[in-house]
């Protein structure tokens, strides 16, 4: 009769709206998914991008580190020139480094901004200091080494915003192997100093302290490093010139 048929009409019409708000539900679903899944890629990418930024800012700090350092003890003018290319690369890296500091996403990038405003302003009171031989080699080492750590202690800051966690592993290996990097810096720099200028206790004293120091880095390095980059880096230890030095 007709009231069956419009009660099945009925069940038939509810059966489909289920299947259909069902269906678009789980597109909406997948939709936005794939849209936090990009917007993370996205966020992962800046995180990268950012984390190469600030290595390659600590390495050219390093260098005029080391460039100033040696100015200080000798005194040679060609020394002094390949100084001044250096202080142009820092500068160049940190004038990037801080206009695409906007970019991130972060509660703690004016906390990075300050930092490097501030090591812009503490170049511009060593650079001439260290011109004119006005401050000793000790000294210098310890600026350029204290605002390197400073600078890598903001790839802490930058895992925090990191919700893969390998990616977060491989950022955390990178920044413990340019600690790494930095502290056999300042003991080439140290040891050069210990062979051919001072013999004091203190400084011997500095130089064995950062044995335990490698130490560290390395073993965190290892904690978190993936398979490949472990191998590359057992590797890079076998070369002849790694291990005389």
């Amino acid at each position: 009769n007709k009231e069956n048929i419009m009660k099945i009409r009925t069940k038939l019409i509810l059966i489909t709206s289920i299947s259909v708000i069902l269906v678009v539900f789980l597109s909406v679903s997948t939709i936005y998914t794939i849209y936090k899944e990009y917007i993370s890629a996205e966020k992962i990418e800046k995180i990268v991008s950012y984390s190469i930024n600030i290595a390659s800012l600590s390495h050219e700090v390093e260098s005029e580190r080391k460039l100033s350092s040696n100015y200080v003890i000798t005194g040679f003018k060609d020394t002094y020139r390949l100084l001044e290319l250096q202080r142009r690369q820092v500068d160049l890296k940190l004038n990037e480094l801080l206009t695409h500091l906007n970019q991130l996403d972060s509660k703690y990038k004016n906390e990075l901004i300050e930092t490097l405003n501030n090591l812009k302003k503490d170049l511009a009171v060593k650079r001439p200091l260290i011109g004119i031989q006005g401050i000793d080699v000790i000294n210098t080492l310890s600026f350029y080494s204290q605002y390197n750590e400073d600078i890598l202690s903001y790839l802490v800051i930058i895992i925090k915003n990191v919700n893969n966690s390998i990616i977060r592993n491989k950022i955390i290996a990178y920044r413990n192997l340019l600690l790494l990097k930095n502290t056999i810096g300042v003991e080439s720099a140290l040891g050069t100093i210990l062979l051919l200028w001072d013999h004091s206790d203190e400084l011997k004293f500095q130089f064995d302290s950062l044995t335990s120091t490698k130490e560290l880095y390395e073993k965190n390095f290892y904690l978190h490093a993936s398979y490949e980059s472990k191998n590359n880096y057992n590797k890079m230890k076998k070369n002849k010139t790694f291990s005389d030095i």
